[in-house]
């Protein structure tokens, strides 16, 4: 694949001086006054042959987004083409296309801004199969994936960095579930800024100002990874991120929820008096708040994860942990107590908090959880206010009062997995179980007087 530089060339000693680089079978050269114009020097033979970009007048009547950029080939240097030559071709092509004419005629139909004599052919350079196959149809909508789209964009993204590489997909493929339901069939090289304030509006406009902050940073990773992979053939190469130059839509808030303890003792009594018909819900988040993990690890929770007085959470990229490292939690006789409400002997397989509404034994879910949580805090008489609170807030509570009772910050993230900081995180590899240990029995004595105060 040819690379580009943007060093001056339009004259005679510059053009006899350019040299393909080693390693690559040509290198473009761009001249920086004129972005569209460019020389590309073949490795071995040295040829230089001079292109040029344009924007094509067709589809008539249709707005300039909507019309593909189209290369031309000018002409060899020096044999076909000198400086001279070389401005004359450019002018007569801006004037062609001034005047509503197509130097290369109009472009076939099917796919906008394909070349002369391409067809709108699904694009078949990465495929998938079964599970994937299905995943991939249902973000990327009907029809088949024409080549140069942003489909085609989605799809290469996905399957090519999105799952080989990260554990948590979720957020990006509703993102891009979002994107392909606007601009599926667009010319993904054709897609402006103005497309993707169109998106982001559309959360702003309801005031998810998250969801809109989101959607811009999710934007600009498509882009800029199909631009870092210089997709596509020049005609539809992917040279401008869309989600550049939108203005800074702020940090995200910073969440607040956290219960007091007089708040703590409402929220256990309502988990309690729950039990006889929410046995698995409300034992979840009694276990959440005791011990001060993230709420998806907990609800994922496996029996056979449980090793005596400890969990262990698995890590790695099949595992859990949101920092892939396996973290051990050690589980006081209070959430010894609430596991064994859950099972005994033969019933202790597959997941702790397998779903009530489920008959194949998956786990409760953080969505469905969320509303549990919020129900509860209701009926406990907590106001929360600004907006609905998650179960995160437990977590979150769990660690203040680790703070407040006099135990250090390196000491608290220890307990809720979060990953050292600076050079520490080189150096030193200390799990701080006795440590952990300490503050978890500190933690349950403490959680015992509030909720029996």
């Amino acid at each position: 694949m040819g690379r580009r530089s943007a060093e001056p060339l339009m004259t005679d000693k510059r053009l006899r001086s350019l040299v393909c680089p080693e390693g690559v079978k040509f290198h473009e050269f761009r001249d920086p006054e004129r972005r569209n114009f460019f020389v590309r020097v073949y490795a071995g033979s040295g040829l230089k042959v001079f292109f040029y970009r344009y924007r094509s007048p067709y589809p008539k009547g249709a707005p300039a987004r909507q019309r593909p950029m189209r290369s031309v080939k000018l002409g060899s240097y020096p044999d076909e083409l000198g400086l001279a030559g070389v401005k004359s071709a450019v002018a007569r092509i801006d004037g062609q296309v001034a005047s509503g004419v197509d130097p290369q005629g109009q472009p076939p139909t099917g796919q906008k801004g394909s070349r002369p004599g391409r067809t709108a052919a699904p694009a078949a350079p990465v495929t998938a199969d079964g599970a994937r196959a299905e995943q991939l149809a249902a973000i990327l909508g009907p029809g088949a994936v024409l080549p140069g789209s942003f489909a085609d964009l989605a799809r290469r993204y996905l399957l090519q960095h999105v799952w080989p590489t990260f554990r948590r997909s979720r957020d990006i493929e509703m993102a891009l579930t979002q994107m392909c339901s606007a601009w599926r069939d667009e010319v993904a090289s054709t897609i402006r800024k103005g497309h993707a304030k169109e998106l982001i509006n559309q959360w702003k406009l309801r005031n998810k100002m998250t969801a809109a902050r989101r959607m811009r940073t999710y934007i600009g990773m498509v882009f800029n990874w199909g631009i870092g992979e210089d997709l596509f053939d020049d005609a539809n190469r992917l040279e401008v991120n869309p989600a550049s130059g939108i203005r800074d839509l702020g940090r995200e808030n910073r969440r607040t929820d956290y219960l007091r303890d007089e708040q703590i003792a409402a929220f256990w009594r309502i988990c309690e008096a729950r039990l006889k018909g929410h046995k698995v819900t409300s034992s979840a988040l009694q276990l959440l708040l005791v011990l001060i993990q993230r709420p998806g690890e907990v609800y994922q929770m496996k029996w056979e994860e449980i090793r005596g007085e400890w969990w262990y959470i698995p890590g790695g990229k099949a595992g859990r942990t949101k920092n892939e490292l396996e973290h051990r939690v050690y589980l006081p006789p209070l959430a010894l107590e609430i596991l064994g409400r859950l099972g005994s002997g033969t019933e202790r397989r597959g997941y702790v908090f397998s779903s009530p509404r489920l008959s194949d034994g998956s786990p409760v879910t953080v969505t469905g959880m969320s509303s549990v949580y919020n129900d509860l805090c209701r009926a406990a008489g907590i106001v929360c206010e600004p907006k609905p609170w998650g179960p995160h807030g437990l977590r979150r509570t769990g660690s203040t009062k680790l703070s407040e009772l006099g135990f250090s910050d390196e000491i608290v993230d220890a307990v809720t997995n979060h990953v050292k900081q600076g050079v520490r995180r080189n150096y030193n590899l200390n799990a701080y179980l006795p440590e952990k240990q300490k503050a978890m029995l500190a933690w349950e004595a403490r959680l015992r007087t509030i909720i029996s105060g």
